[in-house]
């Protein structure tokens, strides 16, 4: 494949980065997505919501299928913001939402590979890898990620911003899923995306949640060797493309990493949380595990 130059960015915008899509000022990210989907992916059940995503060729990798088989939307959802298994985002608080069911899948597709194969598959149930899920919100993505890296040494972290939506992470983890928190598979952490979880890579996938205008250089020195990041990239309010970036060497040279353009999306970024304290005002928010 052509291994294209990729622009980096060394220092972290002026508006940080958030969880998700916000839903203020217009439609979200992949409300503007879903309207320009011709298939219906609703289903009943999750079962049948997964099965719809699959036979309409949005979900073809059999670990990714199964993993959203497992991470039932509604451990994820309020029922009062609409039927649980709509192909739609529904609001989980802090301006935020979570995305729709076919944005989890063609993101997981993208970092997972639909051209898997066999010993791809075991080897993620056998060798451990760690997985960092940036703007988690919900949590549903970052659980996904857990089934899909089975290795009983695999870890998974979440990073967002806001308080409320680390707690929320946790909390609808616990529901189906309290042995990867007990296992320490899955964590949560409260914390500025931009600058990655650096302490708890180097990272084999990075899954981003939000969009920027470049990508941060922390999250791409942050990967492994053959390690695949998926962000949006673009402006705000602008086109944007959902992008695949493999880094193919230990380097840090743009030239080692590989980019490919997934699809044309339309993602934003929400404030963070005003400090909650004049402490924190002067030093910024610390890094807290829940």
């Amino acid at each position: 494949r052509k291994v294209a130059r990729v622009r980096l960015m060394a220092s972290k915008p002026d508006t940080p980065l958030a969880s998700q899509q916000t839903l203020q000022g217009g439609l979200s990210n992949d409300m503007l997505i879903s309207l320009s989907m011709n298939f219906n992916n609703d289903g009943a059940s999750q079962d049948e919501l997964v099965s719809n995503l699959h036979r309409n060729g949005i979900l073809k990798t059999e670990s990714v299928i199964d993993a959203m088989k497992k991470t039932d939307r509604k451990d994820f959802v309020n029922p009062k913001h609409g039927p649980l298994y709509e192909d739609k985002p529904r609001n989980i608080g802090c301006e935020a939402t979570i995305t729709s069911p076919h944005m989890h899948a063609i993101a997981l597709e993208a970092l997972f590979s639909e051209d898997e194969t066999e010993s791809e598959s075991t080897s993620r149930r056998e060798k451990p890898f760690i997985g960092l899920d940036i703007g988690c919100g919900s949590g549903y993505l970052t659980v996904c990620m857990g089934h899909i890296l089975a290795s009983d040494d695999s870890k998974i972290y979440g990073i967002d911003h806001a308080r409320e939506l680390i707690e929320l992470s946790r909390n609808n983890t616990a529901k189906s899923h309290q042995s990867f928190l007990d296992s320490g598979r899955v964590a949560y952490y409260e914390g500025d995306g931009f600058l990655g979880l650096p302490e708890k890579g180097p990272f084999d996938f990075i899954h981003v949640g939000a969009a920027v205008e470049e990508i941060p250089e922390e999250l791409v020195n942050q990967l492994t060797p053959g390690g695949a990041l998926v962000i949006p990239v673009g402006p705000q309010g602008g086109e944007q493309k959902l992008v695949k970036l493999t880094k193919l060497s230990s380097s840090s040279a743009s030239s080692d990493v590989r980019k490919e353009e997934i699809m044309t999306v339309v993602f934003s970024r929400m404030n963070d949380e005003p400090p909650k304290s004049e402490k924190e005002k002067a030093q910024g928010v610390d890094l807290f595990e829940f």
